[in-house]
């Protein structure tokens, strides 16, 4: 009767195959070890290695093999000698005695349309001429109509006003107040003109606090986190361009950036220059 063998464990048969595998790797490992290195200076490019057996083959430099590690990144904070970066000056508004692009002056006079016809409406004087009759007459800034015709629609305009006034103040409560003590419904008929002519100067514009006098301190509070981030964003971007200028790398055009970081010139030279 033949003898039949009792068939091997997987696991001790992967282990018996790979025992001579580990054994060869260990000898490779110890004869790379001790064979002479002839490696460049870490400048960049290759560098020749000496196996075992006198063969030569490329190995990547360290340079080369760390230049995406030492890329710089806008968060990173670079020590560079700035002293020949000029300060942002808000692209030159404040030294032309023009603080906003809102302060320029406007045209003398603007076309409105009113009834089908347009009107030429002149700043100085609030007056205006139709373009086609030549009529002329006041102009009721307010209402953005000819005074003639306003005094017309008076008693119809205030009627509505009053309607839309009673339907307010039923919704808020026959009269609540804000805690700074102003009436809600008269709150949101502060932009009529009648509120004005009829409660006075209290009920126009945009109060200083709401619910609580803190606000104001708030408000400051916002106001100058918002300047201190503006400040901060245009020194991280002098501090990106003046690296960039140093390595001789194109910073790219100056539209691309926000318009906050647009106040920063770019002045770039070398051979990466694009002018």
């Amino acid at each position: 009767m033949r003898s039949m063998a009792v068939p091997q464990a997987p696991l001790a048969r992967r282990r018996s195959l790979a025992a001579p595998l580990l054994a060869a790797a260990a000898v490779v490992t110890a004869l790379l070890a001790a064979a002479p290195r002839f490696l460049l200076p870490t400048n960049g490019g290759a560098a020749f290695v000496a196996g075992p057996a006198g063969a030569l083959g490329l190995a990547p430099s360290r340079a080369a093999s760390t230049a995406e590690s030492r890329v710089v990144r806008l968060a990173e904070v670079v020590d560079v000698d700035a002293t020949d970066i000029e300060p942002a000056t808000g692209s030159g508004l404040k030294d032309n005695g023009v603080e906003s692009v809102f302060d320029s002056q406007k045209r003398a006079w603007f076309k409105q349309k009113f009834d089908g016809m347009y009107h030429k409406v002149f700043r100085a004087n609030w007056t205006y001429i139709i373009t086609d009759t030549g009529e002329t007459g006041e102009w009721n800034r307010a209402w953005t109509m000819p005074q003639k015709t306003f005094e017309k629609r008076r008693k119809t305009l205030l009627k509505r006003f009053r309607k839309i006034k009673r339907k307010l103040r039923i919704k808020h409560g026959m009269g609540q107040r804000y805690p700074n003590g102003k009436y809600i419904f008269l709150t949101k008929l502060q932009g009529s003109p009648f509120t004005r002519e009829l409660y006075g100067e209290k009920y126009i514009g945009k109060a200083e606090w709401t619910y609580h006098p803190n606000e104001v301190k708030a408000k400051e509070k916002v106001q100058r986190a918002r300047e201190l981030k503006r400040t901060m964003a245009i020194e991280t971007e002098e501090r990106r361009v003046a690296h960039l200028r140093q390595l001789g790398v194109w910073p790219g055009e100056s539209h691309w950036r926000p318009k906050l970081l647009q106040e920063v010139p770019l002045k770039y030279g070398g051979a990466a220059s694009r002018k």
